[in-house]
């Protein structure tokens, strides 16, 4: 993501097979995912977990648009920034 290596461990599934490819796609690495900025909010402000990459990529989307309408866009506006409960 943002141009750098990041880890990736090949998934297989629980009858030995590969669930998805061997390496992430560099297709994929610039695509920004609304749904990130709600998984960062749980895991690094509520959990305590670090979250680099993701971080990254949030910054790159905030404010969200309208250019993806996979999800609703107003992830910034009820996750970003809220103190860990």
């Amino acid at each position: 993501m943002s141009g750098e290596e990041v880890p990736h461990i090949q998934y297989i599934t629980w009858f030995g097979k590969p669930a998805y490819g061997p390496e992430i796609s560099p297709k994929q690495r610039e695509k920004i995912c609304p749904a990130w900025e709600r998984a960062y909010h749980h895991y690094h402000d509520r959990k305590g977990m670090d979250m680099p990459y993701t971080y990254k990529m949030i910054q790159k989307s905030r404010p969200e648009g309208t250019v993806n309408q996979s999800f609703m866009p107003w992830a910034s506006l009820t996750s970003a920034d809220f103190p860990a409960q």
